[in-house]
């Protein structure tokens, strides 16, 4: 399955929009993507880290869509080692606690070789340096058990499930 079917990439982006809406005064958050080009491991920035106006995730993805791949060990690494979890203009950035959400539809997919595996030493690394990871496991085809060992290996015990806006 895809974020193509059952409509769940209009549904992921109204729940995002919905967060975001109840949380742009009281957070900061950003926003990386998997890369469109589904030949491609690297993720996309989409939002720095920092503090936003509502509006800002569902308009860095308008024009965005699914590929068809999951290379998550890439997205996670991309985040961890490109700083994506820092506010820089924050002066208060180094104490403020921080995660990463992580939501997806599928498996991870092996892209260059990385695979499961990982994207489990990923969030490993993650969590070493002080940022939990939570899985979100968007519809019927996400797979509990590689969600719940990002889940526990983040930090957060086990994956949580949403198959639709509402969750």
């Amino acid at each position: 399955l895809s974020m193509n079917s059952d409509n769940k990439w209009v549904q992921a982006r109204s729940a995002l929009d919905q967060t975001e809406a109840a949380l742009a005064s009281q957070i900061n958050f950003g926003l990386s993507t998997y890369a469109n080009d589904s030949n491609d491991c690297a993720s996309t920035n989409r939002v720095a880290m920092g503090k936003h106006m509502a509006g800002t995730i569902s308009g860095s993805l308008r024009n965005v869509g699914p590929s068809g791949n999951t290379p998550t060990s890439w997205a996670l690494r991309d985040v961890r080692t490109r700083g994506w979890t820092s506010a820089t203009n924050d002066p208060r950035d180094a104490v403020r606690p921080k995660a990463v959400v992580l939501i997806t539809d599928g498996r991870t997919t092996t892209c260059n070789g990385q695979g499961h595996g990982a994207a489990v030493s990923e969030v490993t690394a993650l969590l070493n340096a002080g940022i939990r990871t939570y899985a979100v496991g968007f519809g019927r085809g996400a797979d509990p058990g590689q969600l719940n060992d990002l889940a526990r290996s983040g930090g957060t015990g086990q994956y949580l499930r949403a198959d639709n806006t509402a969750q």
